[in-house]
């Protein structure tokens, strides 16, 4: 047959203050899980921690400086030798853009093995 525990009244009201303490602290373990689970699933949390994941991997960061670098010197070659107006103009500023973006290409790749 089974084996049967017999507990008196006194176990039993035991039992269950144990039973109602168990429960309360894993109602409070599942409010904090909950709690987490909603602020990471928050939109404005994914978007900080992606930016924050980008900005401190070194390949995006070299990235980003060559294209700020490559569109800063098409936008000033642009401005200075007025690519759109003459034939002149526009292989002036190809040979310069060609001389320039390798330029300053060898001085980011120089910059970024730097500790």
């Amino acid at each position: 047959m089974e084996n049967i525990t017999k507990f008196g009244h006194k176990e039993l009201l035991l039992k269950i203050i144990q039973v109602r303490q168990q429960k309360e602290i894993e109602e409070n373990l599942i409010e904090v899980q909950f709690l987490d689970l909603k602020e990471s699933l928050n939109l404005q949390t994914l978007v900080k921690q992606s930016i924050v994941n980008l900005v401190t991997d070194k390949n995006v960061q070299t990235n980003l400086a060559k294209a700020a670098v490559t569109f800063g010197s098409d936008f000033i070659i642009e401005k200075v030798l007025g690519s759109n107006k003459s034939i002149k103009g526009f292989l002036g500023s190809m040979i310069i853009e060609k001389f320039s973006g390798n330029f300053l290409n060898t001085i980011i790749s120089k910059f970024r093995k730097q500790p």
